[in-house]
């Protein structure tokens, strides 16, 4: 049996599989991704926690969910993407999701904490469209307020704010880069997603200040 999947934009090829070999077994003992943990091997505790994408029906964006690994059989692997916890900090520094749990001690004795961060990156890059549409409809209508980022920076987590309409406009020019790499297969980031959801943010805008208007005409 062969499975092919990517992993962190490399495609990877596994043949003579054994379909009962997990997922948390290779990552574990022929990959060397120990950050993935064995907790219960049962698929209740969650330390294995890795994401799993898979392309929407459209084919343009990858829909990512958090999966226990020990509980996934390398077969059903085949044809999707993967994360590690590994993944999040390739370029060699954390990911702001890892220094903000790491600055403010989110963690406990520590052996969970990388399922913990699996299904938080989870959630963050479910919940983008959302929050596009949040970011879009807060700049337009209050153009001049200030947004803080945070960011990692000398080894540190620093603020720093600017105007909403900046950030758009930078925003949106983030998002037109990505959906290039990610028409050309070089990110797996859904940045159509995001698109879609400042479409909605911007209508939903329109709509209320349309609402508005009348409501002081009348």
């Amino acid at each position: 049996m062969t499975v092919r999947f990517i992993l962190d934009g490399e495609t990877i090829e596994l043949t003579d599989v054994d379909p009962t070999a997990t997922l948390l077994d290779h990552l574990r003992y022929k990959m060397g991704r120990t950050g993935t943990k064995e907790g219960c091997a049962e698929g209740d505790c969650g330390a294995c926690t890795v994401l799993l994408g898979e392309a929407d029906a459209g084919g343009g964006a990858v829909a990512w969910r958090a999966v226990n690994a020990c509980i996934q059989f390398l077969p059903m692997l085949d044809g999707k993407a993967l994360m590690t916890v590994e993944s999040l900090s390739r370029s060699g520094s954390l990911n702001p999701l890892q220094a903000c749990m790491a600055s403010n001690g989110s963690s406990q004795c520590g052996f969970c904490t990388p399922g913990i961060v699996m299904s938080l990156y989870g959630r963050c890059i479910g919940a983008s469209g959302g929050i596009s549409a949040v970011l879009v409809f807060y700049a337009l209508q209050f153009p001049r307020a200030e947004l803080g980022f945070m960011f990692f920076l000398y080894w540190r987590l620093r603020w720093f704010y600017i105007p909403a309409w900046v950030a758009l406009v930078l925003w949106l020019l983030m998002q037109m880069f990505g959906v290039y790499t990610q028409l050309h297969g070089f990110s797996n980031v859904a940045a159509t997603a995001h698109l879609g959801g400042a479409t909605v943010g911007f209508i939903s805008w329109w709509w209320w200040t349309k609402s508005q208007r009348q409501a002081l005409a009348s």
